[in-house]
C-alpha cells in the first residue's frame, strides 16, 4: 500500500475540568470525536515534570535490547515490565477500515496488513513499551491477579521512579476528573464511573519508545515507507489520557476520516476506550487510532535532539481501567435489552484478558 496523503489536523474541543458546567459539552464532544482536550488547575505547573519524564524515558529506551530484555515478562502478558518491538499487535480486522475510502485507510508496512500480523521483519508494533502500575490502591480480593499486581516493578525502574510516580499521579488525576465530569454530563452522580467502578482498577502508566535508526531516518526523509509504531486499534481499558509526546505521529479516525492529532501546550488528550463504550451501551465509542513514524516525526525529533544515530519517539500515556471484578454492563439509561445483549454479562477484567491474550501473546 502506498503512503497515505497528509492527514488534516483534528481540532478537538477543549475543556477546563474545574468548571462544573462542562460535563454535558464534554459528553457531546466524546460522542462526536471519541476524544477531547482537557486541563485542570495546576497542570501548567507540571511542564518541567513532563520534560524530565520524556528525557529519562528516552535514556531508558536507548539501552540495547540485551539490557532491557531482563524486564520482559511475556508470561504476564507484559502487564509488568516491558514489551519489545514487534510484540504487540492490533485485534482490528480489515472489515474495520475497508469500508472507508482508500485515502482514509490506516498505514501498514510495505507488505500490508498481512506483513504486520506476521512474526517477522516489520511485523507488529515497532515500539517498546514500559508498563508501570502502582498508581492507586489494589483490590483486597480479585479473580484477576495478573492484572492487579500494581505495586510490583522491575528493579531497573528504580532510577525512573522520580518521574514515573508523579507523571502517573498527574495523568490519573486527569482521568478521575474527566470521569466525574462525564458522569455529571449524563445526569449521574459524580462518582458513578470513577468512585464506583474505577477506584481500585489496574491503572497503568505505559510510555512507548520507538527507535529510529540513522538508516531509517534517511529513508523516511527521502520519502520512504513509514514505520508503524502502533497499528490501527482501539484501546481496551476505560479511558486513556496522554500528556505531550516528544514528537507527533498520532492519528485518529473521526467521522470516517484519518486525522492528525496534536496535543497543545497546557492540555492533555483523553480518548474513549472499550470499557467506557460498554458502560454507555455504545453511546460513547472507543475510537480507532494509530501512531506512525514518518518524515514529519523525524524532522521534529531532529530539531529537538540534533542529528543522532538513533532517535527515539517517546509517548506519555495512562490507561485508566475499570475495577477488574466489576461488571462492565451498560448502566442507568443505557441498560436496555439491546445494549445488554451486546455489551453485558462480562467484567472489566474479562474484557481486558480477552484483549491482551491476542495483542500480547505469552510466548
Amino acid at each position: 500500500m502506498e503512503n497515505q496523503p497528509q492527514a488534516s489536523t483534528l481540532h478537538l474541543p477543549r475543556f477546563d475540568l474545574s468548571e462544573d458546567s462542562c460535563g454535558l459539552a464534554l459528553v457531546d464532544a466524546l460522542h462526536d470525536n471519541s476524544a477531547a482536550l482537557v486541563r485542570f488547575p495546576g497542570l501548567d505547573d507540571e511542564g518541567p515534570l513532563n520534560a524530565a519524564y520524556l528525557a529519562k524515558m528516552q535514556e531508558y529506551y536507548s539501552q540495547p535490547w540485551d539490557v532491557l530484555k531482563k524486564d520482559f515478562y511475556p508470561e504476564q502478558f507484559c502487564q509488568l515490565g516491558i514489551s519489545p518491538a514487534g510484540h504487540e499487535r492490533t485485534v482490528a480486522k480489515p472489515s474495520d477500515w475497508q469500508h472507508l475510502p482508500k485515502t482514509e485507510w490506516p498505514q501498514w508496512p510495505k507488505g500490508g496488513f498481512a506483513q504486520y500480523m506476521a512474526h517477522g521483519k516489520n511485523g507488529g508494533d515497532q515500539k517498546l513499551r514500559v508498563f508501570f502500575g502502582g498508581l492507586g490502591p489494589a483490590p483486597e480480593n480479585t479473580l484477576f491477579s495478573m492484572l492487579n499486581h500494581q505495586h510490583g516493578y522491575p528493579e531497573t525502574y528504580v532510577p525512573l521512579l522520580d518521574v514515573l510516580k508523579p507523571q502517573g499521579a498527574l495523568l490519573l488525576r486527569g482521568i478521575k476528573l474527566a470521569c466525574e465530569r462525564i458522569a455529571e454530563g449524563f445526569g449521574w452522580p459524580a462518582d458513578t464511573i470513577w468512585g464506583q467502578r474505577m477506584a481500585v482498577g489496574p491503572h497503568l502508566l505505559a510510555p512507548t519508545g520507538t527507535k529510529i535508526t540513522y538508516a531509517m531516518q534517511r529513508s523516511l526523509l527521502n520519502g520512504g515507507h513509514p514505520i508503524i509504531a502502533a497499528g490501527f486499534h482501539r484501546d481496551c481499558n476505560l479511558l486513556t489520557i496522554h500528556n505531550r509526546a516528544n514528537a507527533g505521529g498520532l492519528h485518529a479516525w473521526v467521522g470516517g476520516k484519518r486525522m492528525r492529532v496534536v496535543v497543545p501546550d497546557g492540555y492533555l488528550l483523553i480518548q474513549v476506550a472499550s470499557q467506557l463504550e460498554s458502560l454507555t451501551g455504545g453511546f460513547l465509542k472507543a475510537g480507532f487510532h494509530e501512531v506512525v513514524i514518518d518524515k514529519d516525526v523525524v524532522m521534529q525529533l531532529q530539531a529537538l535532539n540534533g542529528f543522532k544515530d538513533t532517535l527515539i519517539r517517546v509517548s506519555s500515556t495512562v490507561f485508566g481501567h475499570g475495577n477488574s471484578d466489576y461488571a462492565a454492563d451498560p448502566v442507568r439509561q443505557f441498560a436496555i435489552p439491546t445494549t445488554i445483549a451486546r455489551y453485558g454479562r462480562r467484567s472489566f477484567g474479562d474484557m481486558m484478558m480477552a484483549e491482551i491474550q491476542q495483542t500480547m501473546p505469552a510466548r
